[in-house]
């Protein structure tokens, strides 16, 4: 800095102090005194930089922020200390920022005008500046800094809202351009990328957000603290908030954000999301909240007279937009000035230092400034082009049921009767109330898993016996795939035209995201969290996803019984939650949960978990085979269960069995009348014959059972984990297969003196013997079946 203006400036605060404290009987002097002391106190944070200050020469976002803190524009950041502290990450960051603005009003304020001049003032250090038009996040509402709900916004609303608020960003960005004629601005909307967005994607980008932090936030916490509450279109704004500011990082390199004083919550949720998906750090500011001399919120709420100051020049005039500046205090006025004039800070030092010996020059000159910066020159009337929204079409409700009345013949109550029956059925029900419900049942099917299991048969049994008490049952699936399984079953069970199996994804992929989290309005978040199934892992951890799948879930049933008259549900025991929290939503609704799961007292202990959700209904991933063997080793006492939980057979014909099955112990009678039934129904009679044949040959079978069997059939029964892959030339002797055979750590050749060692059905003792390959290669495949004592196998697979 000059060292004459140095000494100047220090001269003028002493005769200030002279002024102030040297004339105390003078009224005129006390007014004149109080004035310079006021102008005294806004000027003296810029009054001398610091030498760290002046050094700054290493990047533009380095040197806004410098220029931020001088101004006292940073309330608050993330990571803290910006910039301080944070030298080194801001200065390695790109020159790009970014601001939001959710159209929410019908246009930006004089309140807003802080933001939006921080981003222009962001170009004249070679930033470049973007503006984010939140016309997705305006549909959801930000919690921040209210104590209240916001109202919903009809989307022909934010629809306006977002063309009007677009101009006057546009015209602003512009008007600024004639500083910086090389200043790089954008106008985005997040729109163009949430519009084509729908339920099932916001629920995958919910995989990436934590419940326990979410609720960490502040605007939530507090929420969630009051009686009010929140709900859950509000609690998930954070994570259309964070997605903007990561898909800005990925798309324009935008690592930095500018916010009100409310959005450090957002900084910080926006922070972690992006080091989580990139792995890239990021940083932001919390500008001021702008406050008149009465400490009230400048901004649409606070008015000249009766009217809000707005930046459109058809709501407030030219003219009055122009006394609001020139009617502000000296000290009012000079900390509008270094709040929004883009000029330097040195050039308004100048300006308040004058003001000194010419009232009203600070006013004056903020308002030329602002005036012209929003407005534009008095007689142009095109400062810029207006930049054009483009807002996908909005979502149209897709009917996906046709409207049905289904005739109430006291078949549901007797359906759960035979439930009880069977023992699956865990909880009483009223029968006064089912008599008053339609026959359409609801069942939920794979809940968004990838597979469908030994599980999910419970739930398919049950509904195909359903059908029997005259009930209408639908099923929702989460994809093609399991829709594709679900009506094999149906099909293998000859009732393919009794049970409707839909699709969730042709459901959800239909629905735009923002439509779904909208309707979520009337969702209480503090309610979700008190279900048994959040409760208690709260503290553990659990992803927004999870929360979706409630949300989805209710919906759906909610969609049912409007349109198919459903309003009995079924699920499994583990999900008695999703049943009771839908009950608010869905008129008469009522429900149950079934299981398999029953503590049994055999052989001293309790029965393990029956259904095993690793055993697969797809035959790629568990063969039919396996699958049979599943049902086939089963106790004795957790066959009976499983016969009664499981089978289309009436319970009577399954007690009959069940006396057979007892007085002949050891005969496996339930075991395999259930595993024939089950695979049969689940993998059809082609399934049944292969699983047949491989039991066959497994145990006991000869040399030509294995060789009814072909290679892929043999690899899919065995799995890789029983397979082994050698080499002809590196096998010479039966000892050299034998220890090639293991997949452990024992020697084969070991083992063979025992004689523990087969190979297809031929017992081998002689380590040193010869291979003779055209013996020890099944014909039909190939391959070769090695067997170790009474029960373990092991696949060889030859590589040449």
């Amino acid at each position: 800095m000059n060292s004459g203006l140095q000494r100047r400036r220090r001269g003028c605060f002493r005769s200030l102090h002279r002024l102030l404290f040297g004339c105390r009987r003078n009224g005129t002097r006390r007014m004149l005194h109080a004035r310079s002391l006021t102008l005294h106190h806004i000027v003296a944070p810029h009054r001398y930089p610091s030498s760290s200050t002046r050094a700054l020469n290493s990047g533009g976002l380095l040197d806004l922020c410098a220029d931020l803190k001088q101004r006292n524009l940073i309330s608050d950041s993330h990571p803290p200390n910006i910039p301080d502290k944070q030298r080194e990450l801001i200065a390695g960051l790109p020159n790009v920022l970014y601001a939001g603005f959710d159209p929410t009003a019908e246009g930006l304020h004089v309140g807003n005008l802080l933001v939006l001049t921080a981003l222009c003032r962001a170009t004249l250090f070679n930033c470049r500046s973007i503006a984010l038009v939140g016309s997705a996040t305006a549909l959801i509402g930000d919690p921040s800094g209210r104590s209240t709900e916001r109202h919903e916004l009809h989307k022909t609303a934010v629809l306006s809202n977002t063309s009007r608020i677009t101009e006057q960003i546009g015209r602003i960005l512009g008007n600024a351009k004639k500083i910086n004629a090389a200043a790089e601005t954008n106008v985005v909307n997040n729109m163009d990328w949430w519009g084509e967005k729908n339920a099932l994607d916001f629920k995958d980008i919910s995989e990436n957000f934590r419940v326990g932090n979410m609720l960490r936030m502040g605007a939530i916490k507090t929420r969630l603290e009051e009686v009010a509450g929140i709900n859950y279109a509000e609690f998930c704004y954070q994570i259309f908030q964070s997605y903007d500011w990561h898909f800005l990082a990925e798309k324009y390199g935008c690592y930095f954000q500018v916010g009100g004083s409310d959005q450090l919550g957002h900084l910080d949720s926006g922070y972690d999301y992006i080091r989580r998906m990139n792995g890239k750090l990021s940083a932001g500011v919390c500008l001021p909240l702008v406050t008149d001399e009465q400490g009230r919120k400048l901004g649409k709420s606070v008015s000249s007279g009766n009217s809000a100051i707005w930046l459109d020049g058809q709501r407030t005039s030219r003219k009055v937009f122009y006394e609001f500046f020139v009617k502000q205090s000296d000290e009012m006025a000079a900390r509008l000035l270094m709040f929004y004039s883009l000029r330097p800070i040195n050039e308004l030092l100048d300006t308040i230092f004058r003001a000194q010996r010419e009232s009203g020059l600070i006013q004056r000159e903020l308002a030329d400034e602002i005036t012209e910066l929003v407005h534009g020159s008095e007689d142009a009337e095109d400062v810029c082009p207006v930049h054009q929204v483009k807002v996908p079409a909005l979502w149209k409700e897709h009917v996906l049921l046709e409207n049905e009345k289904l005739v109430k013949d006291g078949g549901l109550l007797k359906f759960c009767d035979d439930l009880v029956a069977r023992g699956t059925l865990q909880q009483s029900y009223q029968g006064e109330e089912l008599k008053n419900l339609s026959n359409a049942l609801y069942f939920p099917v794979g809940d968004f898993g990838n597979e469908l299991s030994v599980k999910d048969l419970l739930s398919l049994t049950t509904l195909l016996r359903s059908v029997r008490f005259g009930c209408k049952p639908v099923v929702f699936v989460t994809n093609d795939r399991q829709k594709e399984l679900v009506e094999k079953v149906m099909k293998n069970a000859a009732q393919e035209q009794d049970v409707e199996v839909l699709s969730r994804s042709s459901l959800w992929e239909q629905k735009s995201c923002i439509d779904l989290v909208r309707q979520t309005r009337n969702i209480r978040v503090e309610e979700m969290l008190r279900l048994n199934s959040f409760e208690s892992r709260v503290n553990e951890g659990f992803s927004n996803a999870d929360l979706m799948h409630l949300v989805m879930s209710t919906f759906e049933w909610q969609k049912l019984s409007e349109e198919r008259d459903c309003h009995f549900q079924i699920r499994s025991d583990d999900q008695s939650d999703y049943i009771n929290y839908a009950r608010k939503y869905v008129p008469c609704a009522e429900g149950v949960c079934i299981s398999a799961e029953q503590e049994t007292d055999y052989a001293a202990g309790q029965a393990p978990v029956l259904l095993d959700a690793s055993i697969s209904l797809d035959g790629i991933i568990t063969s039919p085979y396996a699958f049979y063997q599943f049902f086939r080793n089963q106790h004795d006492t957790q066959a009976e269960k499983l016969t009664l939980a499981l089978s289309l057979k009436p319970v009577d014909e399954i007690k009959k069995m069940f006396v057979d099955h007892r007085a002949n112990l050891g005969k496996w009678i339930a075991q395999t009348a259930l595993a024939e039934e089950m695979t049969l129904l689940v993998h059809g009679e082609a399934g049944l014959d292969v699983a047949r044949r491989c039991s066959k040959a497994m145990f006991g079978g000869s040399v030509e059972d294995w060789e009814t069997l072909d290679a892929v059939t043999l690899v899919t029964l065995f799995g890789e984990s029983s397979t082994a892959s050698l080499s002809k030339t590196n096998i010479r002797t039966m000892g050299q297969l034998a220890d090639g055979a293991r997949l452990d750590s024992h020697r084969g050749s070991a083992l063979m003196k025992s004689g523990a060692f087969r190979v297809n059905g031929v017992k081998y003792v002689d380590s040193k013997a010869v291979v003779n390959f055209d013996d020890v290669c099944l014909k039909n495949s190939g391959l070769t079946i090695v067997k170790w004592g009474r029960r373990n196998f092991s696949l060889v697979k030859w590589v040449d």
